[in-house]
Formats: C-alpha cells, structure tokens, sequence
C-alpha cells in the first residue's frame, strides 16, 4: 500500500513550538473529529424522554467510538411527533421518514417537514416483492412527492436496488425481496429499478439521492453515475464493511483509496443499524464499528475522512456540525 498518510499534526509538531515535540506520535494516522449515521432504523414508539433514554443507551457504547449525531427513519406520526419534541431537549437527533413505495403519504411528508425531518427515507422492497406495481414510482402521487422534497430541499435517502447473489460476509441471504416477487411472476430486475433512479435524478435535478448500501454496485458503475448525476450520493453501509477479525487486503484497499478520493463529497457514513429498548447489544455495536471499520482501514487523508464521517451528512442533510467532545484522558 503506497498511501499512507499520517496526521496532519505530525508534520505540524516539527515547526510549531520551534519543534518542541517533532516526533512525538510519528505513528499518528488521520483521525476524524467525530461520526454522524446517516442511516439507522427504529421500531421504538415512545415519548421524546424514552427515545432520549434509548439514545443514551446507544450512545453509551458508540460515542466511544466518536459518533455525535444520528439520523433515525421512521414509520408512524407518533414517531415524528416524539421526534420534533426529542429535538428539543437532544443535539444528537435528526430524523427521515421512512416510506416504502407502496405508501406514498403525501400528507405525511409534509407534515415530517413542518415537524423537522431532515429528509426522506424510500424504499422498494414492495416493488422488488410484487406487492405493488413497478410504475409506481411515475404515479402523480410519488411525482408530487418528488416535487414538494425537492423545493424544499430534503434529501432522498432510497434503497433502490438489492444484490442476487448470497452474502454470508455480511450476512446477506440470497435473492431477497426479488424472490417473493417471482413467485408471483413478476420479473422486475435491478436494470429497470435503476433506470426508475435515474429517471428521477435527471426530472428533479435539485433533489439530492443518496443512494443505500451502495446502489449495490461495484466501483465502475458508480463512477459512471457520479460522473453524470451531480445530485446522486451514497451512503457506506452494508457494502462498505469489515468483520472484526478482516484486514482489507492492499489490491482491494488501493482500489477504494482512490474512489474515495476522487468522489470524497459523493459518500455519507451510514451503517443501517437497528436500535430499540431490546436491540442493543454486541450484535448492533458490531454492526456499527464493522463498518467504521472499513473507512479506518482505507487510510484516507484527513480532509476526505472528515468528508465521509460527518460531514458530507452536515452539508446534505443541513446537521449542525458537533464539537469534538472528549470525556476522559483519550479519545478511542
């Protein structure tokens, strides 16, 4: 691996101070200040105190890890409700709401705006299922969405596509969603969901999509999209993932060094967690720090590691930036 850049402060230490302290930490890698997640899940229906409560047992564990803000999908006007009042009293939340393709609650949306949502979270599972049509995307009640999230600026956070093939890495099953829809007939394929992507990006060229997990594409296909859509994003999570006894391996860590670099303000830290009162626990934390993980091992310079932790999500997502709070000797 040829990159391997150090902390800027390295460098700084051997003039600042006449070089008082030239050499101490040589070893230092860039570190980012601090973490947003720009994608997690949330069944929890409670009050703004409960879901503080469950924050804080959340971040309990992750702040450790130097994440300060979070960015919660969810379902219900109960939940929206608790979070506008959460965001009174809790710096760490923002929150989407969280539409599958078969419930284009116009209403809804417009009320998430009005109660502070930062964006809105798609999904089209339903379509992959055969539950609901595949023009369903066209119909005047989407398009109308499309429209009102657009000129209000609220960023689409859409998990358009879904990989075929088995995932045991990350333990993905094989065919899922598609699988139900075939059995019903229908014969959707990813091709034609990402068409439908595009089609949107190119008639609402001011809504920004970020697109989940990747788009599950490789990194070819996504250089091509960002190449032509300046509107399109991803987020890290799912693909961008290292169990905790991996090391990337150099060829593969060359590779995403350099799209990192050459798109650093296209990707967003995301980790598609699940937290509720019952859901926290090794499983979740490993999900979190498998995929902090991967952006630690690329070994990116400092300016691209701020971009991908925190913020890309600021400037997206319209975040107040964090300070870089430190509780005891060290920061993890």
């Amino acid at each position: 691996m040829k990159h391997t850049p150090h902390s800027i402060y390295v460098k700084e230490r051997e003039t600042l101070d006449n070089g008082f302290s030239a050499g101490w930490g040589l070893h230092f890698q860039p570190a980012e200040e601090y973490v947003i997640d720009c994608h997690t899940h949330t069944d929890f229906e409670g009050t703004a105190e409960e879901f503080k409560a469950l924050l804080d047992r959340w971040f309990f564990y992750t702040e450790a890890y130097r994440q300060q803000k979070i960015v919660l999908f969810v379902e219900t006007e109960s939940q929206m409700e608790s979070m506008a009042e959460l965001m009174k009293i809790d710096g760490r939340v923002q929150w989407m709401l969280y539409l599958p393709a078969d419930k284009p609650r116009f209403e809804w949306v417009k009320k998430s705006k009005k109660l502070g949502a930062c964006g809105l979270k798609i999904h089209s599972h339903t379509i992959m299922k055969g539950e609901v049509p595949f023009e369903c995307f066209y119909s005047p009640d989407w398009q109308g969405i499309f429209k009102f999230i657009e000129d209000n600026d609220m960023p689409a956070l859409w998990h358009v596509t879904q990989r075929v093939s088995y995932s045991p890495y990350h333990g993905g099953g094989f065919n899922a969603y598609f699988s139900e829809g075939q059995k019903k007939g229908i014969n959707v394929t990813n091709e034609m969901l990402l068409k439908q992507l595009c089609d949107v990006l190119e008639a609402y060229p001011k809504l920004n999509i970020i697109g989940a997990h990747q788009l599950y594409l490789g990194i070819p296909a996504l250089s091509e999209l960002f190449d032509k859509y300046t509107n399109l994003y991803i987020d890290s999570s799912v693909g961008y993932f290292v169990r905790w006894c991996d090391t990337i391996y150099d060829d593969d860590r060359e590779l995403y060094y350099e799209f990192f670099n050459k798109y650093p303000e296209k990707i967003l830290f995301g980790t598609d967690s699940h937290i509720a009162p019952n859901a926290i626990g090794e499983y979740q934390k490993e999900t979190f720090c498998n995929h902090l993980r991967f952006i630690h091992q690329l070994r990116l310079p400092y300016d691209v590691l701020e971009m991908v932790c925190h913020k890309n999500a600021e400037r997206l997502l319209k975040i107040p930036p964090s300070s870089s709070s430190r509780k005891y000797n060290t920061r993890p």
